[in-house]
């Protein structure tokens, strides 16, 4: 297992006091390897592998920041990593947590007696499809009305088998149909010019796996999330 977060244009401040947690520090001390992709050529850490880059391109209404982000979070192809059968994301936020995001021991455990799974997601506390969703971005204008609009015409074509999803932390297993979805992803946000990853990605899901592929967590304990 490699985890993977990051942080560009210090989003939200994330990164001004660093991103070395105690969590970091038992997943570093369990040999789990972290990496942190950021253009902040300043960012060090004492667990984390940082990984510089360069900001793209943004598309019309969405900066160069969150196209990056995107772009690592989902078309950006694990190449660091070898033979590792699942990666975490976790948002930055999470990257510098002291609390524990989840029980490794017992989510390695079951990974290992689960072939069939391939996704991991957080249902998403408020909301239970896309279209709840896209309203909701807009109205929050935190996605483009205009380019939602676009959106919504083009997600009419899709099947929505899957519950929308709470992105800020998922687990994939590492397979070239996984990477050819998590393409289509950002593809998507690129072509029709969208903010908000949770307004595409449950429905591109939907195309590649079946609900019996996909694990749902739960939030029941104080460990942060559990796997059920």
């Amino acid at each position: 297992m490699a985890i993977f977060s990051c942080n560009f244009g210090n989003y939200r401040n994330e990164t001004d006091l660093g991103i070395d947690g105690v969590f970091s520090k038992k997943l570093a001390a369990k040999g789990v390897e972290l990496y942190f992709f950021t253009d902040d050529t300043t960012l060090a850490s004492e667990y984390w592998h940082i990984v510089h880059a360069p900001l793209i391109d943004g598309v019309d209404g969405v900066a160069p920041a969150r196209m990056t982000t995107k772009y690592y979070k989902f078309a950006h192809p694990p190449e660091l990593v070898t033979n590792v059968p699942w990666i975490v994301w976790m948002d930055s936020h999470m990257a510098a947590s002291d609390e524990n995001i989840f029980d490794i021991t017992h989510t390695l455990d079951f990974l290992r007696s689960s072939p069939d799974l391939q996704l991991i997601l957080k249902p998403h506390p408020d909301r239970k499809t896309v279209a709840e969703e896209i309203k909701t971005t807009v109205e929050l204008k935190i996605e483009s009305e205009v380019a939602a609009a676009i959106w919504k015409r083009e997600a009419l074509k899709y099947e929505e088998k899957l519950r929308l999803a709470e992105l800020n932390f998922w687990i994939r297993r590492t397979t070239k149909k996984m990477a050819e979805m998590c393409g289509n992803v950002y593809s998507a946000m690129v072509k029709f010019k969208l903010a908000r990853d949770q307004n595409v990605f449950t429905l591109v899901a939907s195309r590649f796996f079946d609900t019996q592929e996909v694990l749902y967590l739960s939030a029941k304990s104080t460990q942060g999330l559990a796997l059920t």
